[in-house]
């Protein structure tokens, strides 16, 4: 009795003939597709210096006279395009700051620090 139960039971679960073949769904997803090397230019001074200054100032608001002072050492001491693409593209407080860390040379943090000591003071 259990066997003819069974039997009855996966008879009518059975699957149903196949209808014609349902429409393909378009993908309305974009296609993520890394740019061929050399296809973006690699951001100015002025653009670099204003992105990088909003990820690391509190409240993401930079002052006029720092960002000023950026874009002089950036364009005198010719920031290399590393070091602006990496400033353009930072998405945070640590990232900025290590666009600065990573790929400014000494002798251009150095002139950096000192042109900041100038214009703003020692804050002791």
């Amino acid at each position: 009795m259990r066997f003819f139960l069974i039997a009855a039971l996966l008879a009518a679960c059975g699957s149903s003939p196949r209808s014609a073949a349902s429409p393909a769904i378009p993908n309305t997803q974009p296609t993520l597709v890394d740019p061929p090397a050399g296809a973006t230019a690699v951001a100015d001074c002025p653009t670099a210096v204003t992105h990088v200054l909003t990820m690391i100032t509190p409240g993401g608001v930079p002052v006029q006279a720092m960002s000023e002072l950026h874009v002089k050492r950036c364009t005198e001491d010719v920031w290399s395009d590393g070091a602006r693409s990496c400033m353009a593209t930072a998405m945070s407080h640590d990232q900025g700051q290590s666009c600065y860390d990573r790929d400014l040379t000494n002798e251009q943090r150095k002139k950096l620090g000192e042109a900041m000591l100038a214009a703003f003071g020692d804050s002791k």
